[in-house]
């Protein structure tokens, strides 16, 4: 039996895509059409994952405009190297050095 539920592979998913922008629509097809807003709001609230929204207008080429709703998770702390070759931590307010 498999006891996965729909918030637990949206939180998976958005783990596997850290600081990408991610379709509202492609959520929908995650977990689920009618609750993916609410799956989200479980993830932030009862997981502590930083998701944030943006709005983004967009026109085509006929001039029909739309609003594409985004979804981006932050991790709290990222891994990068540096431009001397270090490994740099970074959270929201802070960054360490590994030397």
């Amino acid at each position: 039996m498999n006891t996965t539920t729909l918030r637990d592979t949206l939180a998976r998913y958005f783990q596997q895509r850290p600081n990408v922008w991610i379709d509202g629509v492609a959520l929908e097809a995650i977990a689920g059409r009618y609750a993916w807003r609410s799956r989200v709001s479980d993830c932030r609230r009862e997981l502590g994952m930083d998701i944030t929204n943006r709005m983004r207008r967009q026109t085509d080429a006929n001039g029909k405009r739309w609003t594409t709703s985004e979804y981006r998770y932050t991790p709290a702390i990222q891994s990068e190297i540096d431009a001397t070759g270090e490994s740099v931590l970074r959270g929201h307010d802070t960054e360490f050095s590994l030397r």
